[in-house]
């Protein structure tokens, strides 16, 4: 298993208070947190992909009626990978909501998803080499 995936300790640990009838404050806090970091960086992925592909820029513009121009990608391609520097680790790696992905999801697909979408983030450039 790759080191972007939830461990096995940190899998039991998360299963141990899923499975306790009561929640605790740090189940719902993972949570809370965990939703919030993977939606800002999907919707700053989102954004991204919106600025580059035209015929997606229009639709936004036609239901919004704002304009994205594609130079400003890069500052968005910035921003999304600063979000994912917390979105990446809340989708895959740890807390309630990388829980639920890692055993709704089989390895041998979560894995090579987990290892593309680390280039989306700025650790993933600084450790790309």
């Amino acid at each position: 298993m790759s080191d972007l995936l939830m461990n096995q300790r940190e899998t039991l640990k998360w299963a141990e208070r899923l499975a306790s009838d009561d929640w605790g404050s740090q189940v719902w806090e993972s949570l809370g947190l965990g939703v919030g970091c993977g939606l800002l960086w999907l919707f700053g992925l989102f954004v991204l992909m919106t600025c580059l592909v035209p015929p997606m820029r229009r639709k936004v513009h036609a239901w919004t009626n704002i304009y994205l121009p594609w130079n400003s990608c890069v500052g968005i391609f910035l921003l999304q990978g600063i979000a994912g520097i917390m979105g990446h680790p809340a989708l895959f790696s740890v807390g309630v909501l990388a829980y639920w992905i890692n055993s709704a999801i089989p390895v041998w697909l979560l894995e090579p998803i987990a290892e593309f979408s680390n280039r989306l983030t700025v650790i993933g450039w600084l450790t790309w080499a």
